[in-house]
């Protein structure tokens, strides 16, 4: 049996994982040419593989109660005569260690591979943090106001998803220090061709054949007045969660309401953070900062991120907006849409 090896992508989310994995999908077959088998994920051809490690979640008296996909995964790996896999998921990087899909994962992978590579993008955590909240919004998943998010969700329920050493030390402890790939999502510190290319040779890939310049950053991002609108519809949509049909659904229309309004309507930058509070946050995860660009970047200076400017609001200002009579309309309009679309599903 030939010697395979796995680039594991885990994320983090919010650092351009749907950029690299539509690239990724997109050029499945010349990558295949090339020796590099990037799966696809049951009936879905898509390229975020996240739907392997939710597979592994799903638990029944703390066991794994199926894994059908995670299974289809390991069938793919064994039939494929190619040397490289690559897989992309952002879900694996909620991984926690003494789980038992995380046992389960490390010893399939073991099992499978010979050599394996984890790659991980990080994200300062304050801008980190805007984005998580951002991306709630605009897909309908919350309906908090950010300073609500930050201690609910932030420093509340999530605090475990920014504190990188911890996440990071989990990986190295089931494949190795030696085999942990960082790479601090920084504008400075990618490559100059862009994310894709820094990618690519993140996982050793010669990225020259393939047209990376087409690759673009996939997300959008609403302004103080499409936020403001978002939180408004929100008010009036059922709360959705888990990854259902509708849930999925309402996610897909909110989506594409947040992308219409942002397109058609003159806004500026949703900031968040008041004067002196996106530092404040960043404070609290220095530390482990530190020992990460230590341990795995080998920096003497402790220095993971070089950019120390701020995104905050000026002192005494608030980001707070009225929407207007004609834009509330408008959102009306358009929630009355996601309605309609919904009760056609749950009929």
């Amino acid at each position: 049996m030939s010697k395979k090896t796995l680039y594991l992508h885990i994320g983090t989310n919010k650092t351009g994982t749907t950029t690299i994995q539509r690239f990724m999908a997109r050029n499945r077959a010349k990558l295949r040419a090339r020796g590099i088998f990037y799966p696809e994920k049951g009936p879905n051809s898509g390229g975020n593989h996240s739907m392997f490690a939710r597979d592994l979640q799903q638990l029944s008296g703390g066991k794994i109660a199926r894994a059908e996909l995670w299974e289809s995964f390991l069938q793919q790996v064994d039939e494929s005569t190619l040397a490289m896999t690559v897989v992309s998921g952002e879900v694996f990087w909620s991984f926690g260690k003494e789980l038992p899909h995380v046992q389960r994962m490390i010893g399939d992978l073991k099992a499978h591979f010979d050599d394996i590579r984890v790659v991980c993008y990080l994200r300062r955590q304050d801008l980190y943090l805007r984005s998580c909240y951002v991306q709630a919004i605009k897909s309908g998943r919350s309906s908090l106001g950010f300073h609500e998010y930050i201690e609910k969700i932030a420093i509340g329920k999530k605090y475990r998803a920014h504190e990188y050493d911890k996440s990071l030390d989990l990986w190295a402890s089931a494949f190795g220090v030696e085999n942990i790939i960082v790479r601090p999502f920084e504008r400075a510190q990618l490559h100059e061709r862009g994310l894709v290319v820094d990618f690519c040779e993140a996982c050793n890939i010669d990225w020259r054949p393939f047209n990376v310049a087409s690759a673009r950053v996939a997300n959008v991002s609403p302004g103080v007045r499409v936020m403001a609108a978002l939180l408004y519809a929100q008010t009036q949509l059922p709360s959705q969660k888990g990854t259902d049909l509708v849930a999925r659904r309402q996610t897909a229309l909110c989506s594409a309401m947040a992308k219409q309004l942002s397109s058609s309507w003159d806004d500026t930058p949703f900031i968040g953070f008041r004067y002196g509070e996106s530092r404040a946050f960043l404070d609290r995860f220095r530390d482990g900062n530190a020992y990460v660009a230590r341990k795995y970047l080998h920096r003497a200076d402790g220095r993971l991120f070089y950019d120390e400017a701020y995104q905050e609001l000026p002192d005494g200002v608030d980001d707070g907006v009225t929407l207007t009579p004609a834009e509330i309309a408008q959102v009306d309009e358009l929630v009355s849409q996601v309605k309609a679309e919904l009760a056609t599903l749950k009929a």
